[in-house]
């Protein structure tokens, strides 16, 4: 046991005094509870700097990963914009995205946006998202054409990936690459092609074109089929070398 006699402080819960009293008193429990009181004390302030300690940590690796994505992004050939997967407002724009669109990062992430889509890719990409609103799968790929502020067309490849941002729901991270020169020279071969064939075609001589690395024919107009009076699966069956006569 423990006691205070003849002078002796009275104390509150908080261990302030408030008065003196002159007589023995037995203060064992009182004692005992402020013991337990002080352990739960620094109980409590343990567990507060341990979840401050943990928040901290938490802040600053959020930090970090912050500006490692930026360090990413920003370096960048291709376009990457963040925006919300409800009202499509975006968050964040890369530099490369501001370069290709002509669009500072304000006017981009101003809401409403302004509207790149062409009217064809509009219609395409409204199709897609009702598609996926209705439980179909995001497509991996899509190519997509868009005015820049300039006016200027450009093609791009777009790939989509869902993110949810802590506080402001689910968001969707569309990464974009400039192909207009593939798109432009695809459809260059593509005329040219075209034109190579109507000039085949309506040619009265024979043309065929061959394949260097695997020695089979790529091509041949309608009259060199009709001097061997074969369809062209029967006549690209056989190699060159097997319409040749001995002399040649």
């Amino acid at each position: 046991h423990t006691y205070i006699s003849v002078k002796f402080p009275l104390v509150d819960e908080n261990g302030s005094p408030f008065a003196i009293c002159g007589i023995a008193t037995d203060i064992s429990a009182r004692v005992q509870r402020e013991e337990q009181l002080e352990v739960a004390r620094e109980t409590l302030e343990a567990r507060v700097l341990e979840r401050t300690s943990e928040r901290e940590k938490a802040q600053q690796a959020l930090e970090e990963s912050e500006a490692m994505f930026r360090a990413l992004t920003d370096s960048m050939n291709a376009m990457v914009l963040i925006a919300n997967i409800d009202d499509g407002r975006a968050i964040y724009v890369n530099p490369a995205g501001t370069k290709l669109t002509g669009y500072s990062f304000e006017e981009l992430t101003a809401y409403p946006p302004p509207n790149l889509f062409t009217e064809e890719s509009l219609k395409e990409a409204l199709r897609i998202r009702a598609e996926v609103e209705a439980g179909a799968p995001i497509p991996e790929r899509m190519e997509v054409e868009i005015v820049t502020k300039t006016g200027e067309r450009r093609w791009l490849e777009s790939a989509t990936a869902l993110l949810n941002v802590p506080g402001s729901g689910l968001h969707k991270v569309v990464t974009s690459f400039d192909i207009t020169e593939r798109k432009r020279a695809a459809e260059a071969l593509l005329e040219s092609e075209k034109k190579f064939r109507a000039l085949a075609e309506s040619n009265t001589a024979g043309i065929g074109i061959i394949s260097l690395e695997s020695e089979r024919f790529l091509y041949a107009n309608e009259t060199l089929l009709k001097r061997y009076g074969m369809t062209w699966e029967e006549f690209s069956s056989k190699k060159p070398v097997e319409y040749l006569t001995p002399e040649e």
